[in-house]
């Protein structure tokens, strides 16, 4: 009575454990490192095209693709963070400076306030 009580409750146990096990092979889990580009870190950009950067953050390189074409990352030297938090994630904004670029239009360039171009981060990937 008690081999059959044991083997009962181990079935039992088996059975309920069984689906949370096959859920977490199912699913991959997520790479931290990619979850959090440190604002601070970020030390270049390459265009790569309209709407996709390369982003170079200390010893990291992240492809960094955004919802609409960002043209003036190409013509800013200086990029900023529009967000409260330490990280760079998907829905935060970069906005692009064009009057602090010498290279930008001739017009932004002579006494005028130039202009900011606010580009909106969809996805971020790291890149090996």
């Amino acid at each position: 009575m008690r081999t059959i009580f044991v083997a009962a409750t181990l079935c039992a146990g088996t059975a309920m454990f069984l689906p949370a096990l096959a859920g977490d092979e199912s699913q991959p889990k997520p790479d931290t490192s990619t979850q959090c580009v440190m604002v601070r870190t970020i030390n270049g950009w390459s265009r790569i095209d309209d709407r996709t950067l390369l982003l170079r953050a200390v010893g990291r390189r992240y492809r960094v693709q955004f919802d609409t074409p960002c043209f003036e990352a190409n013509w800013s030297f200086t990029a900023r963070v529009d967000h409260p938090g330490l990280c760079l994630r998907p829905g935060d904004t970069l906005i692009f400076d064009v009057e602090s670029s010498p290279l930008g239009p001739r017009s932004y360039r002579r006494g005028h306030r130039g202009f900011e171009e606010r580009c909106l981060v969809r996805t971020i990937e790291r890149l090996p």
